[in-house]
């Protein structure tokens, strides 16, 4: 997903737990970061896609310690979540002025790379309003 955003003239800031995994976003045009504060610094959109919802949970967590986001940043998490942990991030990040939009994407790693993943947002109409999708991507919302 990075390297897609990366590729559509998007600045994209990456960090990872695994080096290979940021190794290969900075072959297709990313930037490393040092960690996860230097990943969200200054960033009004930050994208996580992690395993557990449990672990967006302990990022936020972290980054907010660090004071680490921008207010008024829109943090879209393409997690395949659980929705009460979900709720507490869209708290804990409301309590610091940042917008919480839950994505969930289907298409799979092949989708990923050829950038055709469905998203399917949830959260503040405003928040999702300001986020810029690539000219090539297909927006549509329902309710």
């Amino acid at each position: 997903m990075s390297a897609n955003l990366a590729a559509a003239g998007i600045p994209t800031r990456v960090w990872d737990m695994m080096p290979a995994a940021v190794e290969a976003a900075v072959e297709k045009g990313c930037i490393a970061a040092e960690d996860a504060a230097g990943a969200v610094a200054g960033a009004d959109l930050i994208v996580t896609s992690l395993p557990r919802s449990v672990d967006v949970e302990a990022l936020a967590d972290t980054l907010i310690e660090a004071n680490a986001l921008q207010p008024d940043a829109v943090w879209l998490d393409c997690t395949s979540g659980v929705p009460d942990v979900t709720q507490r991030i869209y708290a804990k990040l409301a309590d610091v002025d940042v917008h919480f939009l839950d994505c969930g994407v289907a298409g799979g790693p092949a989708g990923a790379e050829a950038g055709t993943l469905a998203a399917m947002v949830g959260g503040d109409a405003e928040a999702l309003a300001t986020v810029r999708c690539p000219a090539s991507a297909t927006r549509a919302q329902a309710g």
